[in-house]
């Protein structure tokens, strides 16, 4: 059994020069969508309210529609982009 704090474990996974930036580690499900369980999880919100993330991505590229397009290059990318975000069932999947 291991003994190791939450502390070790973050020292040993984040470089000493960058350890003060960091204010807390999240330990979220792996699956594909852990980037947008971590936002949603440091917001205070439950790890399955991550559509939730995707779906504000989604309104914020669309409501800024022109300056996303000049950002990524094209409105073609940006509706590429905004397809990726879109959450088909409430699962996920």
């Amino acid at each position: 059994m291991c003994n190791a704090t939450k502390e070790d474990t973050h020292a040993r996974i984040v470089p000493s020069n960058l350890s003060a930036y960091i204010e807390d580690v999240m330990d979220v499900v792996v699956d594909g969508h852990y980037g947008y369980r971590c936002i949603i999880a440091l917001l205070g919100m439950g790890e399955e309210s991550w559509p939730l993330i995707r779906h504000d991505l989604y309104k914020e590229l669309s409501q800024w529609r022109d300056e996303y397009a000049t950002l990524v290059g094209s409105h073609d990318r940006l509706e590429e982009l905004k397809k990726s975000l879109l959450v088909h069932s409430p699962s996920g999947v």
